[in-house]
């Protein structure tokens, strides 16, 4: 359809997810001078048919990955609370963290909004953020930014 340079009338959501087991990775290649993790062995479930239908599929592969056997489970997202809200009703004991990409997405919005887009006070502000997670420091990095959202 863009090669004809037709507008697309409908667009479909796929919801996806993947599973994989932490003891299913390795440390290889080099990133900044430290090794990097990578997962040998993963599996995806995807469909059209939104969060109902996703829910039952990506249940089924965790459990067959063995996470009814696992001490612990984590589920990474992007923030959206449905995705929270499935958690905690199929995977009562996981632990939730939001991904690196859209933590560093969200507080860049913020920042730009605060101080400007684009502008030095901006980065000035969101730089430690960023550098507070990476170096796994959240806590510091929510309080810092509840601290400022109450000024």
């Amino acid at each position: 359809m863009r090669r004809r340079q037709e507008e697309l009338k409908r667009w479909h959501w796929v919801y996806t997810a993947t599973c994989f087991r932490l003891d299913h990775r390795c440390q290889k290649g080099r990133h900044k001078n430290k090794l990097r993790a990578i997962i040998t062995e993963r599996s995806y479930v995807a469909t059209r048919g939104g969060v109902e239908a996703l829910m039952p599929q990506l249940y089924y592969e965790a459990r067959v990955r063995g996470m009814a056997q696992a001490e612990r489970v984590l589920v990474i997202a992007d923030g959206a609370v449905w995705i929270w809200n499935l958690v905690k009703d199929r995977f009562t004991d996981a632990l939730q963290r939001l991904d690196l990409f859209h933590a560093n997405a969200y507080l860049w919005a913020v920042a730009n909004e605060l101080h400007g887009k684009g502008s030095l006070q901006a980065r000035q502000w969101v730089k430690p953020l960023l550098r507070q997670i990476r170096n796994d420091k959240v806590a510091d990095c929510l309080l810092y930014t509840s601290d400022a959202a109450d000024e």
